[in-house]
């Protein structure tokens, strides 16, 4: 097995395994109006080929971190079975970002599977505006899922992607939701990434004008981050009900610095930048066991990280997996 030379020791690494393409929503932000329909579909790997992945990157580097996203993580078959051999290979953290429409029935189970966090994708609370945004679901059983998460255990992370517009005055409605439910909760910048890029021109806010927003209704006070982390906040209403929040500033306050993330997507192409277009095709070396190659590979994608604030990734975030 070759050496890499990419760091000496190698630093953590933080995976994000897009385990299926399949979506059964449609946001603006996240998936082309075009697009054909979301009934779920042969993905190109398999979940065997994905834990030897992780397996052959714990051989690279120490890993920090999976999370499995999509597409729409709970359309995979088999995930409960892939999270339990996930957690044998002994990575601290893993999570799950999910629409969280399926998740109501899945919740338990992923739970005594291994799994013990969860990111459930919440843009807001008014069902018609939900529907506005995925084109055409219903709030319901996202609310109903993030209640099961709750009584199975899992620590549950809201994410809400802020539209100018939309639903940029329910964010204090979002932020005493988390604190009334025991959530946790982040609020991200939109990208102009792929399809969303038409959409930016009018509906991005900038995480300035987030923080105003909730600073004038709640009390924010920084937590200990590090130059790849994002702004990190205790959010409290002032009584005993506290929470933390994040702030995903990837525009106008990215946090690259030493930044380690890898992802994978369904199609089997490995990204070391959510920002850049640059893509590795890993199928070759997933198929053929090829550990040095994968190696190799996992050093290349790291050289791929962006050196500025700019955006260049035409492709939309559904077929990139977040």
């Amino acid at each position: 097995m070759i050496t890499p030379s990419c760091d000496s020791p190698p630093a953590p690494l933080a995976l994000r395994l897009a385990i299926t393409a399949a979506c059964n929503l449609h946001c603006i932000y996240c998936s082309p109006e075009s697009a054909p329909s979301s009934s779920p579909r042969y993905d190109r790997i398999s979940l065997h080929e994905l834990l030897w992945f992780v397996r052959s990157a714990q051989r690279f580097a120490p890993v920090q971190k999976v999370h499995l996203t999509g597409g729409e993580p709970l359309l995979r078959k088999g995930l409960p079975a892939f999270v339990h051999a996930l957690a044998a290979t002994g990575v601290p953290d893993i999570a799950l970002t999910t629409n969280g429409q399926r998740l109501a029935t899945l919740a338990a189970t992923l739970a005594h599977a291994g799994l013990r966090r969860i990111n459930v994708s919440l843009d807001t609370l008014r069902p018609h505006v939900y529907s506005r945004i995925t084109r055409g679901a219903q709030l319901q059983p996202v609310l109903d899922g993030i209640a099961a998460a709750r009584a199975a255990g899992l620590s549950v992370k809201l994410n809400m992607v802020v539209l100018r517009g939309w639903n940029d005055d329910e964010l204090p409605s979002l932020a005493r939701f988390a604190l009334d439910h025991g959530c946790h909760i982040r609020f991200l910048e939109l990208m102009p990434i792929g399809c969303a890029r038409p959409l930016f021109l009018s509906a991005y806010l900038p995480a300035a004008l987030i923080a105003a927003a909730l600073s004038a209704h709640f009390s924010l006070t920084p937590l200990p981050s590090t130059p790849a982390c994002h702004q990190r906040f205790l959010l409290s209403n002032g009584c005993r009900a506290q929470c933390t929040a994040g702030i995903i500033a990837s525009v106008s306050q990215p946090f690259c610095t030493g930044c380690r993330r890898l992802r994978l997507t369904a199609g089997g192409a490995l990204l070391g930048c959510l920002a850049r277009p640059h893509a590795l095709d890993l199928l070759p070396h997933l198929r053929a066991r090829n550990v040095d190659g994968l190696h190799l590979a996992l050093c290349a994608a790291l050289q791929h990280k962006r050196h500025d604030s700019s955006f260049d990734q035409p492709v939309s975030m559904v077929s990139i997996g977040g």
